[in-house]
Protein backbone atom coordinates (compact mmCIF):
# COMPACT_ATOMS: atom_id res chain seq x y z
CA UNK A 1 0.00 0.00 0.00
CA UNK A 2 1.39 3.39 -0.93
CA UNK A 3 1.18 5.86 1.91
CA UNK A 4 -0.22 9.23 0.93
CA UNK A 5 -0.73 12.44 2.87
CA UNK A 6 -1.88 15.93 1.98
CA UNK A 7 0.44 18.82 1.29
CA UNK A 8 -0.27 22.36 2.49
CA UNK A 9 -2.33 23.04 -0.64
CA UNK A 10 -4.65 20.08 -0.07
CA UNK A 11 -3.33 17.99 -2.98
CA UNK A 12 -2.16 14.42 -2.41
CA UNK A 13 1.60 14.08 -2.38
CA UNK A 14 4.11 11.29 -1.86
CA UNK A 15 6.03 11.27 1.37
CA UNK A 16 9.61 12.56 1.24
CA UNK A 17 12.56 10.18 0.81
CA UNK A 18 12.99 9.73 4.56
CA UNK A 19 9.55 8.13 4.96
CA UNK A 20 11.09 4.67 5.33
CA UNK A 21 13.03 5.90 8.37
CA UNK A 22 9.92 7.16 10.15
CA UNK A 23 7.82 4.39 11.64
CA UNK A 24 4.06 4.55 11.41
CA UNK A 25 3.95 4.65 15.20
CA UNK A 26 5.93 7.89 15.17
CA UNK A 27 3.19 9.61 13.21
CA UNK A 28 0.30 10.59 15.41
CA UNK A 29 -2.49 11.15 12.91
CA UNK A 30 -5.03 11.91 15.62
CA UNK A 31 -3.17 15.09 16.53
CA UNK A 32 -3.22 16.38 12.95
CA UNK A 33 -6.93 16.83 12.55
CA UNK A 34 -8.96 15.61 9.58
CA UNK A 35 -6.54 16.55 6.79
CA UNK A 36 -2.94 15.96 7.81
CA UNK A 37 -0.36 17.70 5.71
CA UNK A 38 3.38 17.93 5.40
CA UNK A 39 3.49 20.96 7.70
CA UNK A 40 1.90 19.02 10.55
CA UNK A 41 4.16 16.02 9.96
CA UNK A 42 7.27 18.19 10.08
CA UNK A 43 5.99 19.95 13.20
CA UNK A 44 5.32 16.61 14.93
CA UNK A 45 8.79 15.30 14.10
CA UNK A 46 10.44 18.57 15.14
CA UNK A 47 8.51 18.67 18.42
CA UNK A 48 9.10 15.05 19.37
CA UNK A 49 12.74 14.83 18.34
CA UNK A 50 14.20 18.22 19.17
CA UNK A 51 12.00 19.50 21.99
CA UNK A 52 10.16 16.86 23.97
CA UNK A 53 12.59 13.96 23.85
CA UNK A 54 15.87 15.84 24.05
CA UNK A 55 14.69 18.02 26.93
CA UNK A 56 14.36 14.91 29.11
CA UNK A 57 18.15 14.74 29.38
CA UNK A 58 18.54 18.46 30.03
CA UNK A 59 15.92 18.39 32.79
CA UNK A 60 17.34 15.21 34.35
CA UNK A 61 20.76 16.86 34.65
CA UNK A 62 19.24 19.83 36.46
CA UNK A 63 17.01 17.62 38.64
CA UNK A 64 20.10 15.79 39.92
CA UNK A 65 21.26 19.01 41.63
CA UNK A 66 18.17 21.10 42.37
CA UNK A 67 14.38 21.02 42.41
CA UNK A 68 12.90 21.24 38.96
CA UNK A 69 9.25 21.41 37.85
CA UNK A 70 8.46 20.25 34.34
CA UNK A 71 5.33 20.94 32.33
CA UNK A 72 3.99 20.53 28.85
CA UNK A 73 1.51 22.97 27.39
CA UNK A 74 -0.87 20.50 25.77
CA UNK A 75 -3.70 22.77 24.58
CA UNK A 76 -3.58 22.10 20.83
CA UNK A 77 -6.60 24.03 19.58
CA UNK A 78 -6.15 27.50 21.02
CA UNK A 79 -5.78 30.65 18.96
CA UNK A 80 -2.44 30.85 17.20
CA UNK A 81 0.00 33.72 17.10
CA UNK A 82 -1.18 34.74 13.63
CA UNK A 83 -4.45 33.88 11.92
CA UNK A 84 -3.86 31.50 9.00
CA UNK A 85 -7.15 30.21 7.54
CA UNK A 86 -7.44 26.44 7.93
CA UNK A 87 -4.22 26.06 9.93
CA UNK A 88 -4.27 24.76 13.51
CA UNK A 89 -1.26 26.04 15.43
CA UNK A 90 -1.20 23.27 18.00
CA UNK A 91 0.68 23.45 21.28
CA UNK A 92 3.93 24.78 19.86
CA UNK A 93 6.85 26.56 21.43
CA UNK A 94 5.71 29.70 23.29
CA UNK A 95 2.00 28.94 22.73
CA UNK A 96 1.40 29.40 26.47
CA UNK A 97 2.69 33.00 26.55
CA UNK A 98 -0.66 34.69 25.81
CA UNK A 99 -2.16 32.62 28.65
CA UNK A 100 0.38 34.01 31.12
CA UNK A 101 0.51 37.59 29.83
CA UNK A 102 -2.78 38.76 28.30
CA UNK A 103 -1.00 41.72 26.69
CA UNK A 104 1.19 39.33 24.67
CA UNK A 105 0.23 39.44 21.04
CA UNK A 106 1.73 39.28 17.61
CA UNK A 107 0.16 42.47 16.32
CA UNK A 108 -3.33 41.17 17.10
CA UNK A 109 -4.63 40.67 20.66
CA UNK A 110 -4.94 36.95 21.40
CA UNK A 111 -6.34 36.75 24.96
CA UNK A 112 -9.68 38.42 24.08
CA UNK A 113 -10.41 35.49 21.74
CA UNK A 114 -10.12 32.89 24.55
CA UNK A 115 -13.06 30.62 25.31
CA UNK A 116 -14.25 30.21 28.92
CA UNK A 117 -12.09 27.07 29.24
CA UNK A 118 -9.05 28.90 27.88
CA UNK A 119 -9.59 31.73 30.37
CA UNK A 120 -9.65 29.11 33.14
CA UNK A 121 -6.42 27.60 31.78
CA UNK A 122 -4.89 31.08 31.79
CA UNK A 123 -5.91 31.48 35.45
CA UNK A 124 -4.27 28.13 36.26
CA UNK A 125 -1.00 29.13 34.60
CA UNK A 126 -0.92 32.51 36.35
CA UNK A 127 -1.61 30.83 39.73
CA UNK A 128 1.17 28.26 39.22
CA UNK A 129 3.74 30.82 38.08
CA UNK A 130 2.76 33.27 40.85
CA UNK A 131 3.11 30.57 43.51
CA UNK A 132 6.54 29.69 42.15
CA UNK A 133 7.66 33.33 42.28
CA UNK A 134 6.32 33.79 45.84
CA UNK A 135 7.42 30.49 47.43
CA UNK A 136 9.81 28.75 45.05
CA UNK A 137 7.21 25.99 44.59
CA UNK A 138 4.41 26.17 42.00
CA UNK A 139 1.98 24.11 44.09
CA UNK A 140 -1.49 25.64 44.39
CA UNK A 141 -3.98 23.81 46.68
CA UNK A 142 -7.07 24.22 44.47
CA UNK A 143 -5.38 23.10 41.24
CA UNK A 144 -4.02 19.80 39.92
CA UNK A 145 -0.89 18.84 41.83
CA UNK A 146 2.42 19.80 40.24
CA UNK A 147 5.14 17.74 41.86
CA UNK A 148 8.84 18.30 41.51
CA UNK A 149 10.66 16.34 38.84
CA UNK A 150 13.21 15.18 41.42
CA UNK A 151 11.94 11.59 41.26
CA UNK A 152 11.71 11.79 37.46
CA UNK A 153 8.36 10.03 37.30
CA UNK A 154 5.88 12.67 36.11
CA UNK A 155 5.31 16.14 34.74
CA UNK A 156 2.34 18.51 34.63
CA UNK A 157 0.30 18.48 31.43
CA UNK A 158 -1.63 21.74 31.03
CA UNK A 159 -4.76 21.68 28.89
CA UNK A 160 -8.27 23.10 28.90
CA UNK A 161 -10.28 21.05 31.42
CA UNK A 162 -7.63 18.31 31.50
CA UNK A 163 -4.60 19.64 33.39
CA UNK A 164 -3.06 16.74 35.33
CA UNK A 165 0.08 14.94 36.40
CA UNK A 166 1.28 12.88 33.45
CA UNK A 167 3.52 9.85 34.04
CA UNK A 168 6.85 10.29 32.29
CA UNK A 169 6.47 6.91 30.55
CA UNK A 170 3.18 8.00 28.97
CA UNK A 171 4.74 11.29 27.86
CA UNK A 172 7.69 9.40 26.30
CA UNK A 173 5.34 6.99 24.48
CA UNK A 174 3.19 9.82 23.15
CA UNK A 175 6.22 11.75 21.93
CA UNK A 176 7.80 8.62 20.42
CA UNK A 177 11.01 9.06 22.45
CA UNK A 178 11.91 5.36 22.21
CA UNK A 179 11.87 5.58 18.42
CA UNK A 180 14.04 8.73 18.37
CA UNK A 181 16.43 7.37 21.02
CA UNK A 182 16.96 4.18 19.00
CA UNK A 183 17.35 6.08 15.74
CA UNK A 184 20.05 8.39 17.11
CA UNK A 185 21.73 6.11 19.67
Amino acid sequence: MRLRRWNACGRPTRWPYWRRRVSRSSIRQSSWGPQPCRTYLIAAIWTDLLWACQNRYFVADFAANTQVWVYEFAHRYGPGLTAIPGYVWGAGHAAELPYLWPSFDNGKPIAPTFSAGERELASQLVAYWSAFVKRGDPGVPWQPRWSSFTDRTSLLSLDVGRSRQLPLEKFERRQQCGFWDALFA
